[in-house]
């Protein structure tokens, strides 16, 4: 009888059947009541509701000056300015061991090591590819000519260390090594040019409504 009423107890103290919920397997424990299966709702993925945030104060310009995009054409005449002060404000692209790279007065420059230059001598680029200004911008076929850039040497050094790591997965082969390019570190201490003996192409005259004419007749 202690069993009958232990075992008619258990039985009480288990949840029904229907009450629990069938969603595809359940292990025991859920079964029996003791962790709840979970489910995902669509309001778990909302985000959370806040407050608005106040709108923003945009300041007022009065005298705002529009962007307007410009461009010289062939044969005008741009207006000029300082001299000094377009030199200040120039830019170069120049040409060093096969590689182009933009300059302008003051920059510092990291390339591949050139061989034979040392510490704290300068040098001169003649390769200059291209010279533009806030006024200007000339394009060299391949050179400008009278344009050049001078450079100081400052470091022969090594760039940060490259790691090589190597492996072959299901072989047991593993390498690891290390690198470091070596570089030439310069100064741009200014742009030189002269720009007085280059000559912009005239524009083309447009051919006239006869002369096209003429043209058309004689080649039917």
């Amino acid at each position: 009888m202690r069993a009958v009423a232990l075992r008619s107890a258990r039985l009480v103290a288990l949840p029904a059947a229907r009450d629990v919920p069938r969603r595809g397997k359940q292990s025991q424990a859920a079964r029996i009541g003791i962790f709840k299966p979970t489910t995902l709702k669509m309001h778990n993925l909302r985000p959370r509701r806040t407050k608005p945030r106040p709108a923003g104060v945009i300041p007022v310009v009065e005298h705002e000056t529009p962007a307007v995009a410009s461009h010289w054409p062939v044969g005008a005449t741009a207006p000029t300015e300082d001299a000094a002060e377009e030199r200040a404000r120039t830019f170069a692209a120049i040409a060093i061991n096969g590689k182009q790279y933009k300059v302008t007065a003051g920059d510092v420059l990291v390339i591949d090591r050139i061989v034979g230059a040392e510490v704290g001598t300068e040098m001169t680029v003649d390769d200059v590819l291209l010279v533009g200004s806030a006024t200007r911008t000339v394009v060299g076929r391949p050179k400008v000519p009278g344009a050049t850039v001078s450079l100081a040497v400052e470091q022969q050094t090594h760039a940060a260390k490259d790691i090589v790591f190597k492996k072959r997965r299901r072989k047991g082969y593993k390498k690891f090594n290390t690198f470091r390019r070596p570089i030439t570190v310069l100064r741009v201490n200014g742009i030189d040019f002269d720009l007085g003996g280059v000559d912009a192409p005239a524009l083309a005259a447009p051919a006239s409504a006869s002369a096209a004419a003429a043209a058309d007749g004689s080649r039917a």
